[in-house]
């Protein structure tokens, strides 16, 4: 009988008074999502050109564009800090020779970046710069060199 009595004593304290060793806790790994460049799209014979930023500046894009007959396509994105009140990002074509540039039009923000998407029927691929200004007045004349670069 004390036997008995033991073996239920020992039972019990293994099932009720004994704590369960801490199993160690998973931590899940997290999973990143990286936000694709306009490059991942594209076909072949498009090209791409990095726009670095100019000295003082931080920020950085992408330029790729797109030349088929009766239609050009020009799409820049850029991550770039806020340009603050009054002032506006935008974008040039430049040919080097003879010399001549035009604006493509203002980049827009979109989540985190700058976007813009010029779709024309002119082809300027002998546009071979992407110049991105910062500016304060819509005169159509570069004021504030931010980001270039050459396709």
């Amino acid at each position: 009988m004390a036997a008995v009595l033991v073996a239920v004593l020992i039972a019990a304290y293994f099932l009720l008074l004994r704590k369960p060793e801490p199993q160690p806790a998973i931590i899940p790994q997290p999973s990143l999502t990286p936000t694709p460049s306009p490059s991942a799209s594209l076909s072949p014979g498009d090209q791409v050109a990095t726009l670095k930023p100019e000295a003082g500046i931080t920020g950085s894009g992408e330029a790729s564009r797109s030349v088929a007959p009766g239609r050009f396509v020009l799409t820049v994105t850029a991550e770039l800090p806020d340009p603050g009140p009054g002032k506006f990002y935008e974008v040039w074509l430049i040919k080097p020779s003879p010399a001549s540039q035009f604006s493509v039009g203002q980049l827009k923000q979109s989540g985190n970046r700058w976007v813009m998407t010029l779709d024309q029927t002119r082809d300027a691929s002998d546009y071979t710069n992407v110049m991105v200004t910062l500016e304060t007045v819509d005169d159509k004349q570069p004021e504030t060199k931010v980001l270039t670069g050459s396709f």
